[in-house]
């Protein structure tokens, strides 16, 4: 069984066995020459989409908020409204929250011996110039 030939998906060349710089991804092969350059601009590509989504996100929130308002203003005094496709409820939510800035200043001792230092990754995405 003769094994099917490798070509690079940026540049058409035919990837040698001894090609160590040669990299396969979902794109397809790359030869050493082309994967360099294709890591640079995946990385480029993701930040570029991602900087992308992150403002579409940010426009489809405004509009989410405006149609919000738009559909209160519509109910009026209503609790519910329905139309034959869709049921539309608006309820006050109430939630008893700890105030833990005041509980420090009263406890600082107390709330110093139960608190729990904990972590998270944040992802910042911008323009390098």
């Amino acid at each position: 069984m003769k094994e099917e030939q490798r070509v690079c998906g940026d540049c058409g060349a035919v990837i040698e066995e001894h090609d160590d710089g040669a990299t396969v991804d979902s794109n397809g092969w790359h030869c050493g020459d082309c994967a360099e350059e294709t890591a640079e601009e995946t990385v480029a590509s993701l930040a570029g989409k991602y900087n992308d989504v992150s403002s579409k996100i940010k426009v489809l929130e405004k509009e989410k908020e405006t149609l919000r308002a738009a559909l209160v203003r519509r109910m009026g005094d209503e609790v519910e409204v329905t139309d034959g496709h869709y049921k539309v409820n608006r309820t006050v939510v109430f939630a008893n929250r700890f105030d833990s800035t005041a509980f420090k200043k009263e406890n600082a001792e107390l709330a110093e011996k139960y608190t729990v230092k904990s972590s998270s990754e944040r992802l910042t995405v911008e323009l390098a110039f």
